[in-house]
């Protein structure tokens, strides 16, 4: 049978409208439009180490910015520090994640610094920290965020480039030098004391025990050693 039957149909919108003549084509004023959305997002989490040497690291110690240009991003304190095979103490710095969408595509650079509070007998490291981050979209919903470069720059030194951001402080006792000197007679050992005494600053009150120290036949004043606790500080 070769007789062939036309067939012409409309296309109808979901409330009965016709959109489309009788050849199935949409009229201008009626082509469809779909929209699809896509959005990704990501999260990236720096490493930061901070060391001490000479002394326990307790939690909370020393404080460290994070900026963007000159933006402060974040600031954030050490974690408590265990010990290492050779006597420093570490422990972590967590800033807060960053978090990142398609709009921040790109490299992004970001700095890392120490606080100084100066506390007395601590060195600390002025080291500057520049870090690239490339951020990408993976087109699956996901921004990746990965280290392209870390710089160190510290002191007038030339900056380089480095694997990881570890900031060192180290810490030193004070040592108390003092000399007896008598006129007229020769020194004996033990011939007179000294004491050394905590006093408040607010009202001048004596604040725990008395250390005494007591001369040698040269003159030098010896004092027993001292401890201090990080409750000190």
């Amino acid at each position: 049978d070769e007789l062939v039957i036309p067939i012409r149909f409309c296309v109808e919108d979901e409330e009965g409208n016709i959109i489309s003549d009788d050849k199935g084509n949409f009229t201008t004023d009626n082509i469809p439009i779909f929209f699809n959305e896509y959005s990704a997002t990501g999260e990236f989490e720096f490493d930061v180490q901070k060391n001490l040497k000479g002394q326990e690291l307790a939690a909370g110690q020393f404080t460290f910015n994070l900026y963007e240009g000159e933006t402060l991003l974040d600031t954030a304190t050490n974690q408590k520090g265990t010990l290492n095979e050779d006597g420093t103490f570490t422990g972590s710095v967590d800033f807060d994640k960053l978090e990142f969408t398609q709009a921040d595509v790109g490299t992004k650079t970001y700095t890392i610094v120490e606080e100084n509070s100066g506390l007395p007998g601590y060195t600390y490291d002025s080291s500057i920290y520049t870090v690239e981050i490339r951020v990408t979209d993976n087109d699956d919903g996901i921004i990746s965020a990965n280290i392209e470069s870390i710089i160190k720059i510290r002191d007038e030194e030339n900056p380089i480039e480095v694997e990881t951001i570890e900031f060192l402080n180290s810490y030193t006792s004070l040592e108390l030098n003092i000399t007896k000197y008598l006129k007229g007679k020769s020194l004996v050992a033990n011939e007179f004391s000294f004491i050394i005494q905590q006093i408040s600053l607010e009202d001048g009150s004596k604040i725990g025990e008395e250390v005494i120290g007591k001369n040698d036949s040269e003159g030098n004043v010896i004092f027993p050693d001292v401890t201090f606790n990080l409750e000190d500080l």
